[in-house]
């Protein structure tokens, strides 16, 4: 509590810079962040705490001791190397760092815009080559399926062509009111039917059976 009558005015002063410069800031489950080039990015003004180290019988243990000193914070992650903290030290105090650390706020957020814009295009082409594989999948299914269609018809028009030989040969007769054509139009019907490159509606009267 001691420390908030030079926290208050700092987060004040850097709040204020930040809504001139266009860059609004909110304050939304227990942190801070400024909307900076479309990107949120949290910070804060926390003491910094020091940080000793202590052996005990499970290793090193870490113990945080007070240390009556401020520092600014950027906690947004950030894809490049970039300075995030500022705090008090011997020569200089966060009050007189406020610049630096509203121009690494826009600093973090310009990185952090590049990066997911980065994300955002390597997900589309991800997508895209999804799609694309996706596609081709279904094509090469298909050209399976028209290839046996297509040879399915190719083999009952030749079995038809060998009937009508068969037929010719022992004087059978194949017009289209003889049990013989009929069963030779549905089956070119069928053939027609697997054909991919035949556009027909099945017929689903079939014919009398006969016999070779």
């Amino acid at each position: 509590k001691e420390l908030l009558d030079r926290a208050l005015p700092l987060m004040n002063t850097i709040v204020f810079a930040l809504e001139e410069n266009g860059f609004p800031v909110k304050t939304e489950q227990a942190s801070t962040s400024a909307h900076i080039f479309e990107q949120d990015i949290k910070f804060a003004i926390r003491e910094d705490l020091k940080v000793k180290e202590r052996q005990t019988a499970n290793g090193l243990s870490h113990i945080y001791e007070r240390s009556g000193s401020l520092v600014f914070e950027i906690s947004e992650y950030s894809p490049e190397k970039c300075r995030k903290r500022w705090a008090d030290g011997k020569r200089q105090r966060v009050e007189e760092m406020l610049s630096q650390c509203v121009a690494g706020l826009m600093l973090v957020a310009r990185y952090v815009r590049i990066w997911r814009e980065g994300l955002r295009k390597q997900h589309e082409k991800w997508e895209r080559e999804a799609k694309e594989r996706a596609e081709y999948q279904r094509l090469s299914e298909q050209l399976d399926e028209w290839m046996a269609g297509w040879q399915k018809a190719k083999q009952i028009r030749e079995f038809v062509e060998a009937v009508e030989k068969y037929c010719v040969n022992n004087g059978e007769p194949t017009t289209p009111e003889s049990p013989r054509g009929k069963w030779i139009a549905w089956a070119l019907e069928r053939a027609n039917a697997f054909d991919p490159l035949v556009e027909v509606e099945d017929s689903e009267e079939e014919p009398e059976e006969v016999p070779l």
